[in-house]
């Protein structure tokens, strides 16, 4: 099954070889502490950075276009994965086209064991698997910020019932519950070979990072491109529970108790290969400390990119959070068959829910209006 959307902006082939000339308007801002005129989306040149009058000023590149020596050779590197554009616009150049398939199946398997000394047995198992696309946008891997989720879930219970005399009545069941959301980037983005194949360095694991921040009304990158996600979320739950009946009469006692853990893990390495947030603001005029003049802009994200020149950068470690809580309960009941058309249910329960807590009880808290610690 194939999809496609609206269309989205990529930098243009003048736009990949350094030449942002298309984006002046010819439009006026202002002026510079120099007294030069500021005209809309210029590309200022970090690499002139100087200070004058107490003011940190760089110069325009000449024609608005960066020399292609100048061109970050790890940008270089990632845009040549880019799709070609299918019109000569600044922005809505382009048409994606993804498969978006999913597929889902059920597996169900039941039964039952009867033995001479009135004991039953019960098997149950059940799983589900469902696999399907999160955030297609039909870009290249790597750059594509496609999320596969590979969801299943496993049931499984086994019950224990024994007639241990006319009147007693056992039963016992024991079972579990598991489901796992890999709500994470393609492997072969998580695993692309950042260091050999674009002699990017300093991620916490060698994966393709996540680049954001890249556009712009005049054009850009309208896409985050790479690692959007790297999670597997789990969830366990194992139950028991185990009961007597007991028939005297016209009553019937019931005495039993449940237990149960409910376990979370996100194993995930999000943030791990990198993330890089470009703006205006490194390719424009430093002392104004800002991408907009007289409501204009200045300066441009893709050219930022190109330049190598990040915002903001940050890297994360692989992280395995696990949380725990146990619940445990007793109760003790009686149907009372007073009358034939009169019946009387009865008893007491007692739960007791645990707090929920970081696997080996790591959690941290900070309380700055605490006078002492306990």
């Amino acid at each position: 099954k194939m999809a496609g959307g609206t269309l989205a902006t990529i930098p243009t082939t003048a736009m990949r070889n350094g030449d942002f000339s298309q984006i002046l308007t010819g439009r006026t801002l202002g002026t510079d502490t120099l007294g030069r005129p500021i005209l809309e989306n210029t590309i200022y040149d970090p690499a002139t950075s100087r200070v004058v009058n107490g003011q940190s000023v760089t110069d325009p590149f000449p024609g608005n276009i960066i020399p292609t020596s100048r061109i970050d050779p790890v940008a270089s590197k990632i845009q040549a994965f880019l799709p070609p554009t299918i019109n000569s616009s600044l922005t809505n150049n382009w048409a994606p086209v993804y498969p978006n398939p999913k597929t889902q199946y059920i597996l169900s398997v039941k039964g039952d064991q009867n033995f001479k000394d009135g004991s039953k047995i019960s098997l149950y198992y059940q799983h589900q698997h469902t696999t399907q696309l999160s955030s297609p946008d039909g870009l290249p891997i790597p750059l594509s910020e496609v999320r596969n989720q590979e969801l299943h879930s496993d049931t499984g219970r086994m019950n224990y019932d024994r007639s241990i005399t006319p009147r007693l009545y056992l039963h016992v069941g024991a079972g579990i519950q598991h489901f796992m959301n890999p709500d994470s980037s393609p492997a072969s983005v998580l695993h692309f070979d950042a260091v050999g194949k674009l002699g990017l360095t300093g991620g916490a694991v060698n994966g393709f990072p996540q680049i954001a921040g890249l556009s712009s009304s005049y054009g850009g990158m309208s896409n985050t491109m790479g690692v959007l996600n790297a999670n597997e979320y789990h969830t366990d739950k194992p139950t028991a529970v185990a009961n007597a009946t007991y028939v005297r009469n016209n009553h019937t006692y019931k005495i039993g108790g449940e237990f149960r853990i409910d376990a979370y893990t996100d194993r995930n390495s999000r943030g791990a290969t990198g993330v890089f947030n470009f703006t205006s603001a490194e390719s424009g005029l430093p002392y104004l400390q800002s991408t907009t003049v007289s409501e204009g802009a200045i300066g441009f994200p893709y050219a930022s990119f190109l330049l190598g020149a990040a915002n903001n950068a940050s890297v994360s470690n692989v992280q395995d959070p696990q949380g725990r809580k146990k619940s445990w309960a007793l109760f003790i009941q009686d149907t009372w068959k007073v009358t034939r058309k009169l019946t009387i249910d009865y008893g007491l329960r007692w739960d007791l829910s645990g707090q929920g807590h970081e696997i080996f009880n790591r959690t941290a808290e900070f309380a700055p209006d605490r006078k002492s610690v306990v």
